[in-house]
């Protein structure tokens, strides 16, 4: 610190010592500042300890979130959840898990805050404009605690990275349909009536319900953003997921084989393969049957040039989504004999 220095003797001194502070501050191994000498001024500005003025978070634009989906090329991803609800990000990521089916990506999206309204028309158009069986659309937004320890309430892609986050945990072939969601929190932004409970299934919507027991929240079904058709293997999430899981398999098996000769042997060696995963998939309840309709049947491979082609028929795990119960009730019919002892 300089004091009591006439300024017109001393400002050429001065005025370097605070070119090597600034250069001393741009040199240091570090990314946070940037200093830069105010033209012309000859002592320094202030003798006491100053604060750097607080950062602003700024606004994450469209870019920025591309560049984050991309980042995610090289990593071992399955489930994305994109904290947003603008609908071009929504595309964004819908676009890079079609772009890498073979890796059995899906993305749980979120829709914003304050979109509920009778008849859930809202949320049908997003669920419209997404309309694919590798992403689902939460609806309900929950409440959880901020860094201040108040509850705040979330918007739903929140939930849709908590949903995420579940069916990452399930084993294959457990369909979302009445799992519990753990939740810090006994409300969300909306509770369904038991008509929008159906429009949710209607309208391809993974939303929750109030627990029987009280104690929480679980989904109602769980769908993908699929309408397209009726085929549970592109609606149920459960269904739609084991099979990239057996497509993966079989791609992993078959790899194996590139690179070899087209002979009889490596074609029943695939064909042996191609079983033995199916016996696999079956052990781990992605593949179900029994004597009369086996898991899996009519495995062929083809020698074609140098191209081999294999199929299968298989029958991929669905989940219980109805039971139906038959009671037949009969009068009462009852004899009653009086003996005298």
């Amino acid at each position: 610190h300089v004091t009591g220095v006439n300024i017109q003797a001393s400002a050429a001194t001065l005025l370097a010592q605070n070119q090597a502070i600034t250069d001393w501050l741009n040199g240091s191994d570090q990314q946070m500042v940037s200093a830069v000498k105010i033209a012309g001024q000859g002592l320094l500005v202030d003798n006491s300890a100053q604060n750097l003025a607080s950062g602003a978070e700024g606004t994450t634009d469209n870019t920025a979130w591309q560049a984050a989906i991309d980042s995610l090329a090289n990593e071992d991803a399955t489930f994305l959840a994109p904290l947003t609800a603008t609908t071009a990000v929504h595309q964004q990521a819908l676009s890079h898990v079609i772009s890498y089916v073979d890796d059995g990506r899906r993305v749980f999206l979120g829709a914003a805050l304050a979109e509920y309204s009778s008849g859930l028309s809202n949320y049908k158009t997003r669920v419209d404009a997404i309309a694919s069986d590798r992403a689902c659309l939460l609806v309900q937004g929950c409440y959880g605690v901020n860094d201040a320890g108040n509850q705040v309430l979330l918007a739903p892609y929140f939930t849709a990275a908590l949903a995420g986050a579940v069916q990452a945990g399930l084993p294959l072939g457990v369909s979302l349909h009445r799992r519990d969601i753990l939740l810090n929190t006994t409300q969300l932004e909306w509770l369904p009536s038991k008509a929008e409970k159906e429009l949710t299934t209607q309208y391809s919507l993974l939303a929750l319900e109030k627990a029987p027991d009280g104690g929480g929240f679980r989904f109602i079904r769980g769908l993908t953003s699929w309408r397209a058709s009726d085929s549970p293997y592109r609606t149920e999430m459960m269904t739609s997921v084991a099979a990239d899981e057996l497509r993966k398999r079989f791609k992993t098996g078959a790899d194996e084989f590139i690179g070899l000769a087209a002979s009889p042997l490596n074609g029943g060696r695939l064909l042996s393969k191609l079983v033995t995963i199916c016996l696999q998939l079956q052990d781990d309840g992605i593949l179900v049957g029994d004597e009369n309709n086996p898991a899996f049947k009519d495995a062929e491979v083809k020698i074609q040039g140098d191209t081999i082609r294999a199929s299968i028929q298989v029958n991929l795990v669905l989940p219980i989504n109805f039971i139906g119960i038959t009671v037949t009730a009969n009068p009462y019919q009852g004899v009653f004999i009086s003996t005298t002892l």
